[in-house]
């Protein structure tokens, strides 16, 4: 078996990420904006459920169960940790982007990108639960 280089394995998480976000896009927009919590979790484990065994990977035109759980989704929610997660920089393509401590943006710690969740995680009224610092300079003062 051939080792994988490093840009074999941004590669293959690039793939991976724009496959999710296109399914993302493709299972919510449609969707009713959840009302609760409980409507959140329920809408997220039903597109994880959707996700790995019935869309096809528009690069493999399998599912991620059928390609032997490469690219299953694990969809958990464990209030007492945050598990925190480096993946790739859209702006700069390298292994930086982590999510910040409000869990609704993302920052890269190589090139200094911000990104927000499509679904912002939030403190059950609608509200964002925090909004670091840097995000509201960039929204008060736009370059």
């Amino acid at each position: 078996m051939k080792k994988q280089t490093k840009d074999d394995l941004r590669n293959k998480a690039k793939i991976s990420m724009n496959e999710f976000e296109m399914a993302w896009q493709e299972y919510f927009k449609t969707k009713p904006k959840p009302k609760t919590d409980e409507e959140d979790i329920e809408q997220q484990e039903e597109f994880a459920h959707w996700y790995n065994y019935v869309r096809k990977q528009s690069d493999t035109g399998k599912t991620p169960f059928e390609m032997g759980g490469d690219r299953m989704m694990n969809f958990s929610i464990d209030e007492e940790e945050i598990e925190l997660t480096t993946r790739t920089c859209p702006e700069c393509e390298e292994f930086g982007l982590e999510v910040t401590e409000d869990c609704n943006i993302y920052e890269c710690k190589i090139c200094g990108s911000i990104w927000q969740r499509l679904k912002p995680i939030n403190d059950g009224t609608g509200r964002m639960i925090h909004v670091p610092e840097k995000l509201n300079d960039l929204l008060n003062n736009p370059k």
